[in-house]
């Protein structure tokens, strides 16, 4: 998932300034300042909890040819948005690619903290963004982890305004927690931002009344060897200590793909 155990003594990062970017005036109003504190404390919870970022780009890196595997060979530099992008570490995998990549996400935090880093990554409300943009504008829409924080109707406009975004045969590559095992119960709990747990028979479901044609969904991220169970007993009983290790201990996460028809 995109959590992981909390390090024995807290991670220590750099980070954007406590105040948001100043307005026209100078000047920022009381309500825009909480908000911003409240973006910085989730960037820092994000930042602290997600796990080893070395390993986040490995298994980000990964995406390239799954889009690869999708898109027609003669796009050679595929114009992807990473829509909820965070601090832009997709982005970042993407560009060193050479591909023409941006992203954009709600939390002016977490946006700062990229842009500083030289990322094209603008503040706005993934949805908002890509109702008022181009319409068949990119080849591929990401988004890591970014659907369980929505309810169904704001999940839905989001599906649509992707539909609108993407080019025909464009794709939509979702990533979120796989309800089929208890350890992503464990990591949805972990962040009060979660909103619910979304089967991928219902996000293929979602995506399909949206419009997309489903491509492909697989579970990804598994848990650790050492960490479930080994069977020291009867191998007659291994088909059913291999279900309940799927059960408790199978794959944190999995991936889904759309296709613009």
């Amino acid at each position: 998932s995109d959590l992981a155990p909390a390090a024995t003594a807290p991670l220590v990062v750099d980070m954007p300034a406590e105040e948001p970017p100043a307005t026209a005036d100078g000047a920022a109003p009381a309500k825009d300042l909480a908000q911003y504190r409240l973006d910085l404390a989730y960037l820092r919870f994000q930042r602290q909890f997600r796990g080893d970022e070395k390993q986040l780009r490995e298994r980000q890196q990964e995406y390239i040819a799954r889009i690869r595997r999708h898109l027609p060979p003669e796009i050679k530099k595929p114009r992807v948005l990473d829509a909820a992008c965070g601090d832009g570490i997709f982005v970042e995998v993407l560009r060193a690619q050479g591909w023409d990549a941006r992203g954009v996400d709600i939390n002016r935090a977490m946006a700062k903290y990229g842009q500083d880093r030289n990322l094209p990554i603008d503040v706005d409300d993934a949805i908002h963004y890509l109702e008022s943009g181009e319409r068949d504008a990119w080849d591929a829409i990401t988004a890591f982890q970014f659907v369980e924080h929505l309810p169904p109707k704001v999940l839905m406009a989001f599906l649509r305004a992707a539909l609108y975004g993407l080019r025909p045969g464009g794709l939509l590559i979702l990533e979120t927690l796989n309800p089929n095992t208890l350890m992503a119960h464990k990591w949805f709990q972990f962040d009060l931002t979660h909103e619910r747990l979304i089967f991928p028979q219902m996000m293929q479901l979602l995506m399909e009344t949206a419009g997309f044609r489903h491509l492909v969904h697989e579970g990804i991220n598994p848990v650790p060897e050492h960490e479930r169970m080994a069977l020291a007993g009867d191998v007659r009983c291994q088909a059913n200590f291999d279900r309940l290790n799927e059960l408790l201990y199978g794959p944190q996460d999995y991936y889904i793909v759309g296709q613009k028809m």
